[in-house]
């Protein structure tokens, strides 16, 4: 498992992030007013915020001791202020949580993350499961933009190359070379994320 004194990158942000992520969704949670739980999910905002970290992370530049932290929280707290601005804005509807994930996406992200992490074994617990599918989630958005989308629409929605072909305006040769490339940053990327399982009882504890 890695350190916070390692290099910051895109590959090593979602180990990172995993080891987090417990505590900021519970963060989240407690400044999410009431009157607005039924419009905002800390899961839709965690995932905003590790979409934007991802983005943002080759211009991190650590300045002394939690720099990191400090960067992190300056990125959830802006998102954080816009869902809730943007849900008072809002008379009805709201945002999907974490657990309207469909089974078969479920299932699809665990199969991704059984792949990526081939010398893990895959977590079985409703808990480790989350954070595999979060691990997954922040992985794939982590990807390059053409990358990503083939990974999502094929591993994640299920469509055929062919098809993905179609909406993506390329030639099925090129689609198969942006899944290979792009399953392979993904095995790299899960599988630096995967030892967070070997200690996922210590990351509760573990200091930010």
């Amino acid at each position: 498992m890695i350190t916070d004194a390692g290099q910051f990158n895109a590959s090593t942000l979602p180990t990172l992030l995993l080891r987090r992520s417990a505590r900021l969704n519970r963060y989240v949670s407690s400044k999410i007013p009431r009157t607005l739980t039924s419009r905002i999910a800390a899961e839709d905002i965690l995932q905003e915020v590790w979409i934007a970290a991802h983005r943002r992370i080759s211009h991190f530049r650590p300045h002394g001791p939690g720099a990191f932290d400090q960067w992190l929280f300056a990125i959830i707290n802006n998102k954080l202020l816009d869902a809730i601005k943007t849900a008072r804005r809002v008379r009805h509807g709201g945002t999907a949580r974490w657990t309207d994930l469909d089974r078969h996406k479920q299932s699809s992200f665990l199969n991704v993350f059984g792949r990526a992490a081939a010398c893990y074994r895959t977590p079985s617990s409703e808990f480790s499961s989350k954070e595999a599918i979060r691990a997954v989630r922040m992985a794939i958005d982590s990807l390059p933009d053409d990358r990503r989308r083939a990974i999502w629409l094929i591993d994640i929605d299920g469509f055929s190359v062919a098809d993905v072909a179609r909406k993506m305006h390329k030639t099925t040769t090129a689609v198969r070379g942006l899944l290979f490339h792009g399953r392979r940053q993904l095995r790299e990327r899960v599988g630096n994320a995967a030892s967070f399982f070997t200690d996922a009882a210590s990351s509760e504890t573990a200091p930010l």
